[in-house]
Formats: C-alpha cells, structure tokens, sequence
C-alpha cells in the first residue's frame, strides 16, 4: 500500500518580484501551522516531503515539517514549481519504492487535476493549504494508475471556521 498527501501551498502575499519569490501571508502561515498540528495529532507522518522551491510551497512545507517532527527528511524538487498535471502524474509513478507515504506540496491548478485524476474525484475548489491524501492498493508507485486512489482526507482550513 502507497499513500500520497497532496498539499497546496498555503496563502501567499500577493505582490513579489516574480510569482516564483511570492512569501506567505500571516495567514498562510497560520494555516501551515495549523494543518501541521493537526496531521501531527492524527499521527499522519511521512517518509519523506517533496515540495516544489518556490517561497510559498518551501516555507508550507518547513511549517509543516516542523510541526510533525520531520524536518529532516524535506527535499526540494525543481520540477514541481511548474509542472502540467501529466507531468507530476508521471512524476508520482517515479518516486523511490522505500517510501510508503509521501507528502507533495505544490501549486494548483495542478495538484487539483492530479488530485481528480487518481481519486475519480471532482474537486470544485481546492483551496490555500488544502490536503488531500490518497491510498493506493500498489506494491509500487509505477502501478499507480488513474482512479486507483481511494481518498483518506481533504480538509483545509476554512472548513474549521465557525
């Protein structure tokens, strides 16, 4: 059995020099907090935290790390920042076999088409700081295949505001 959590970057400022430098918000790291909290009560931890480089994705995922006690095992993969869902679907069938679950924090739209491809799912909106984890029934992540995942959890931080 695989898992992968496919996670959005967390609400970013809207002004940079360049989309790629763009920071996160307060909130955005508030979010991050949170949702590193809350996978960390859950006992949800990975094998390894495959973020895309750009500031907003890097910084969600070192909040996120942090917070689940695995900075050490966060890699920064440059293709992830702008990849076309085709693209990081291939790239999910790539990872090393050690891993058993994977966290990717990355960019949407993309991680909400990839999302919808493995699960048959349809996500109308996948939102800042929006996790969506998936099981697949695979010995290897090169049988991964479209609709194979059977989704654990999609949650994000404006579903807890009251």
């Amino acid at each position: 059995m695989k898992q992968i959590y496919f996670i959005r970057h967390a609400k970013a400022e809207a002004f940079a020099q360049t989309d790629f430098e763009r920071k996160l918000s307060q909130k955005g790291e508030d979010d991050a907090g949170r949702l590193g909290e809350l996978l960390a009560k859950e006992g949800i931890v990975p094998d390894i935290i495959i973020t895309s480089p750009a500031k907003r994705a890097l910084k969600t995922a070192k909040i996120i790390a942090k917070n689940i006690g695995a900075k050490d095992i966060l890699k920064e993969k440059k293709e992830l920042y702008d990849i076309s869902a085709r693209e990081l679907a291939e790239f999910v069938r790539m990872l090393n076999e050690k891993y058993k679950v994977v966290f990717i924090v990355g960019h949407n739209p993309t991680i909400g088409a990839v999302c919808e491809y493995f699960s048959n799912s349809v996500i109308e909106k996948f939102p800042t700081c929006a996790i969506f984890g998936l099981e697949f029934e695979a010995e290897n992540f090169a049988e991964i295949s479209e609709h194979s995942g059977r989704v654990l959890v999609f949650d994000y931080p404006n579903l807890h505001l009251q």
